[in-house]
């Protein structure tokens, strides 16, 4: 998404190009650097032990998120995944969010909560009627996140955790 900012004269199949090079470029060099947050899956695990089911929805490719499922040994505790495969647009745009409402069905918006640490993760569930928190792990200002519909903000997954029965999923 940072593709038509940075060169604003960038046709559609150059923007899919671009990002297709920095996707291989990514996994390459970083997929196998990545560690998941501290107490990320401690997280998943206190919502699956609350009866909400986990439901990762990712702009990573299958195969990436097949990755960090692994790293989080989180087979057991995601009930449904959804990744960039899976739709024709990546956040901000709402189309990760939508599918992955359908394979939760008969689970409505008003029922979700999203989880993200960017604002194009709460812009996404916003534009499908979800509720988000944003988790300051992203490096983005509160600001960006707060304007992007954030209903409360954590420092971190850890943090989140720690306040899960005061905090939106515990509410």
């Amino acid at each position: 998404m940072l593709v038509p900012t940075l060169l604003p004269d960038t046709d559609d199949e150059g923007q899919e190009k671009l990002g297709e090079a920095h996707g291989k470029a990514f996994k390459s060099k970083f997929l196998n650097q990545v560690k998941p947050f501290p107490m990320a899956r401690d997280l998943l695990q206190r919502v699956q032990q609350a009866g909400q089911k986990v439901v990762l929805a990712s702009s990573a490719s299958k195969a990436e998120l097949d990755h960090y499922l692994d790293l989080l040994d989180a087979r057991d505790i995601v009930s449904e995944t959804t990744s960039a495969d899976d739709v024709e647009n990546t956040k901000p745009a709402p189309d990760i969010f939508a599918t992955a409402l359908k394979k939760i069905a008969p689970l409505a918006a008003d029922e979700v909560i999203v989880v993200g640490d960017t604002p194009y993760d709460i812009e996404a569930a916003k534009k499908c009627g979800i509720a988000a928190i944003g988790l300051r792990s992203g490096k983005f200002p509160d600001e960006a996140l707060e304007q992007a519909g954030a209903i409360a903000l954590y420092h971190d997954v850890a943090a989140l955790l720690q306040d899960y029965d005061r905090s939106p999923l515990g509410a």
